[in-house]
């Protein structure tokens, strides 16, 4: 009976062997396959962010909160009005409009507020260097994910 036994725990042994062995041959294409996945998204991150740096470089972009606060620039909004991103981070950003614009640019943002919609128009900026600087602007509302809000 003992030897019975033993054989018992022998072939089932063997069996939980077999199933380990193909278990980890699964596993292992597994991990294989996630590091290919894992690859192709590097490279598509690398792609994306050479758009985005192309972007950057060439498109005045300036990132506003709710209240109109300066929360980023691109390179290219440095580039045209000479402004460091850490010379108007924080600032409201009526500073950079010509005197005229500035209330009906308000006016437009509590537009796109309620709309939801994108604004697009031609607006009159002062650099740095206090030179004026039409651009035709396109103010596009974010939305939160979690909130649904702009």
């Amino acid at each position: 009976m003992a030897d019975h036994k033993e054989h018992d725990l022998e072939e089932e042994l063997k069996r939980l062997e077999k199933e380990n062995q193909r278990l980890t041959k699964r596993l292992d294409r597994i991990i294989d396959q996630g590091d290919r996945q894992h690859k192709q998204f590097e490279k598509l991150n690398e792609h994306l962010q050479s758009y985005i740096d192309i972007i950057d470089d060439h498109v005045i972009t300036v990132n506003i909160n709710k209240d109109l606060i300066i929360e980023s620039v691109s390179t290219a909004f440095s580039n045209a009005f000479g402004f460091k991103e850490s010379e108007v981070k924080g600032k409201a950003y009526e500073f950079l409009l010509d005197s005229e614009f500035v209330e009906p640019f308000k006016i437009d943002v509590v537009d796109l507020r309620s709309s939801g919609l994108p604004w697009h128009g031609e607006i009159k900026h002062l650099t740095k260097a206090e030179t004026t600087l039409w651009t035709d602007t396109i103010i596009t509302p974010v939305y939160d994910d979690d909130t649904g809000e702009i």
